[in-house]
């Protein structure tokens, strides 16, 4: 009595759960065919709209223009903000800029730094050309090349003159 007891609870509890299995695929189901209704009145409305294909060229033209009317509405406010910035640039500088070539302080600044430039070209030609020359004119490694020659010639000689 106590095995049938136990067999009947457990096999309780098996069929609860699968009610409860049941019960959520109810609500997965229901759930799916709303989402499917939903598609297909958003498929309908589409090829409703679809069908209309006059409407249909005639709302993308009607966006083309719109469009390039705002193509073209950016492109003069872009040419506008270049202008100002432009003016707004030279109005600013240029005075300025007039003032400073006026000034006999500031030509003679720039007369200076031109022969600054001019005379550290030349020092740096000077210097590459007496490098060179000093590395043509480079005596002491010719020099103690054929300080070793002689020695390892009289080296040689007296090694036969010894061994004779």
């Amino acid at each position: 009595s106590m095995s049938t007891h136990e067999r009947l609870k457990n096999e309780l509890e098996l069929r609860k759960k699968e009610l409860e299995k049941v019960n959520n695929l109810d609500t997965k189901i229901t759930t799916e065919m709303e989402a499917i209704t939903k598609r297909i009145q958003a498929s309908e409305e589409n090829i409703v709209q679809y069908t209309d294909l006059e409407g249909l060229k005639e709302r993308a033209a009607q966006r083309r223009r719109d469009l390039q009317v705002r193509y073209q509405r950016a492109l003069m406010r872009r040419d506008a903000l270049k202008d100002h910035v432009q003016n707004l640039i030279s109005g600013k500088w240029d005075p300025l800029r007039q003032q400073l070539s006026e000034n006999e302080l500031h030509a003679s600044l720039q007369a200076q730094e031109l022969k600054m430039r001019m005379v550290h070209q030349t020092v740096f030609e000077l210097t590459d050309f007496i490098a060179e020359k000093g590395h043509e004119g480079d005596y002491l490694t010719l020099k103690q090349e054929a300080v070793r020659m002689a020695n390892e010639i009289n080296e040689t000689l007296r090694q036969r003159v010894a061994g004779k």
